[in-house]
């Protein structure tokens, strides 16, 4: 068991060199020579060095579909198809378009569906044109999905394009979970075991034919069967553990592997059944930076409601069952009513865990004074959001008691921006500074106002404005050009100078330098995202940061230009590139700053 755990550790780290390394020299510390053999073997199936070529036919079988897309396999691989058209299961189509690499895009506090898809073996995806369906396999689930409804859709096909933790189990096929449990809480005490059992994995089979073998089913019927030869749950579990990670690559960031096997884990090792509540706290809070309370505590209860809402799905292709539906969807309703925001992993968590592993009741309490107190994340901070290409930064003081917001990013990448307020508990905005009205900048404001509530938004030039931080506006220029007018915010925050250039140019850059010529910077927002417009040699020298910020990310305008990071480079300024390193994070103290990066860079910066 102790083996399967190691292995179950290195699937997390595969993608990571340094810990790699790591990982291996404690292997062969730790274990003698008969045993790291077979150890390396498995390990080695386990990382599956993904081999991927690019395709060059433009015809795929559809084995999957999801909002807006399909998942298809094309020359032996997997593609992601987006479409705008309506596709089936198991039919062969024709289209156009090119391929193009399926980006990383790393977050603190989001899912990085790029990274995800890379684990799973789908590198490319295609925006198709002109599609054709040239054959039409039959099959029940296309037969189903031809005449379904949206219960269908959503509890059998598990097709929902909402971010939440009622949906992330919808997704994850806990529906069938709970048909399962419905069918034994229902049959099992009426009949032997023996004849359940068979009745149980005659329904897995079925159902894992029907949805051709998806992890879901795999992870069921694989259970039942390695348990008629397999007494040990020590063994089964490991075995379990072993086939998905080797199967199904990258099910293991998923909450159908990491539930089930969590629990598992737990119960085969005897901790105290508090631990059960304490992992799936830290699991909700993690995917969906929200803890529902209700559904931590009535977690099997939730399913089953799951399970029932599977099997009516198909008495509604036959039966107008609106009403039970409606009624259902209000308990739904009622359960996210219990939700907490708030994303647990942090500075504080981690060692309020550490202290106190050995006490889960006492823990589950702490978090969830934490999570009612809003102090998951006390620390003060400046954060600079991966918008993809766009600018978001926030500045926090200790326990959100100020916040502020430069600019917002663009609509296509608000997502990004709610899940990071959500996750650091932050409902109220002070006051929301958009530097100019460029959509990468501006796009979310009236979602914002939605879901958050902001006392004040500053969108003209000002000389200084003092709240609980000073800011200062550095540009005076009013022109036609919205970048040239954008505004330039200095700000210190821990007796370190933050200067935020927006979109500004070279030209303000020289009215800055002519004003204010002894400017001595700690942290430079690079105007304009790292364009040649911005950021000259001159500005450069006079300002001298310590570290710069590019907020950039996959855009046709060469933002960073390569001259500009040569011209890094060549001044030896450090700097960090949202398209690289993801999230930003400055963590404030009395003495110095640590930087953390989602793409796992750290460092510290001294107080001057």
């Amino acid at each position: 068991m102790i083996i399967t755990i190691l292995i179950l550790l290195y699937s997390y780290l595969a993608s990571k060199l340094f810990f790699v390394g790591i990982f291996v020299i404690f292997v062969l510390l730790k274990f003698n020579k008969k045993k790291i053999l077979p150890l390396l073997v498995i390990l080695l199936l386990v990382s599956h060095p993904c081999f991927h070529h690019y395709p060059d036919v433009n015809e795929a079988y559809i084995i999957d579909i999801k909002p807006g897309y399909a998942i298809g396999i094309c020359q032996f691989q997997k593609v992601i198809i987006y479409h705008d058209t309506d596709l089936n299961y198991d039919s062969v189509i024709s289209f156009s378009n090119d391929y193009d690499l399926i980006p990383s895009n790393s977050h603190f506090f989001s899912f990085d569906s790029g990274s995800n898809y890379h684990r799973q073996n789908i590198h490319y995806q295609i925006n198709a044109k002109n599609i054709v369906v040239k054959k039409q396999y039959f099959s029940l689930r296309s037969l189903l999905y031809k005449y379904s409804n949206s219960y269908i859709k959503k509890f059998v096909f598990n097709i929902n394009d909402d971010n939440n933790i009622l949906n992330g189990f919808v997704n994850s096929g806990f529906s069938f979970i709970g048909f399962i449990y419905l069918v034994r809480m229902i049959l099992k005490p009426y009949i032997k075991d023996e004849i359940y059992l068979k009745i149980e994995l005659f329904i897995i089979i079925f159902f894992a034919l029907f949805y051709h073998f998806n992890y879901v089913t795999f992870r069921l019927l694989f259970s039942r069967l390695i348990k008629l030869r397999v007494k040990d749950e020590k063994v089964s579990l490991s075995f379990l553990i072993i086939a998905s990670l080797i199967l199904y690559p990258g099910v293991n960031y998923s909450l159908k592997f990491l539930i089930p096997v969590g629990l598992g884990l737990i119960r085969i090792f005897k901790y105290d059944k508090s631990y059960n509540y304490l992992y799936l706290l830290f699991l909700q809070g993690a995917l969906f930076n929200s803890i529902n309370i209700l559904m931590l505590f009535c977690y099997r209860y939730f399913v089953y409601i799951l399970g029932l809402c599977f099997v009516l799905s198909f008495f509604s292709l036959f039966f107008n069952l609106d009403g039970i539906y409606i009624f259902l969807n209000e308990i739904f309703v009622m359960i996210n009513s219990f939700k907490l925001y708030g994303n647990p992993i942090g500075l504080l968590s981690i060692l309020i865990t550490i202290i106190l592993y050995h006490r889960p009741k006492l823990l589950i309490g702490i978090y969830l004074i934490l999570l009612l107190s809003k102090s998951l994340h006390p620390f003060a901070s400046v954060n600079y959001i991966n918008v993809n290409q766009g600018d978001a930064i926030l500045i926090k003081d200790i326990f959100n008691q100020h916040v502020y917001l430069i600019d917002t990013g663009k609509k296509s990448s608000y997502i990004y921006l709610k899940n990071y307020l959500h996750a650091l508990q932050i409902d109220k905005i002070d006051i929301l500074f958009i530097t100019h009205y460029d959509e990468d900048h501006c796009g979310n404001i009236d979602d914002l106002k939605k879901d958050f509530t902001i006392d004040r938004i500053i969108d003209y030039h000002f000389n200084t404005l003092i709240d609980h931080y000073s800011f200062y506006d550095l540009n005076n220029i009013i022109s036609l050009d919205k970048n040239q007018s954008s505004l330039v915010i200095l700000t210190n925050i821990n007796d370190q100078d933050h200067l935020l250039m927006g979109d500004a140019d070279v030209y303000v850059e020289k009215q800055i330098i002519s004003e204010y010529d002894d400017l001595d910077i700690d942290y430079l927002k690079l105007g304009h995202h790292g364009s040649i417009t911005s950021s000259s040699i001159e500005f450069l020298n006079v300002t001298k940061p310590k570290l710069s910020i590019i907020s950039s990310g996959i855009n046709s305008y060469n933002h960073p230009s390569p001259i500009i990071i040569k011209r890094l480079n060549n001044n030896k300024l450090a700097y960090l590139n949202t398209k690289e390193d993801g999230d930003i994070m400055i963590i404030n103290n009395l003495f110095f700053d640590i930087i953390l990066t989602s793409n796992k860079k750290i460092g510290i910066i001294p107080k001057r």
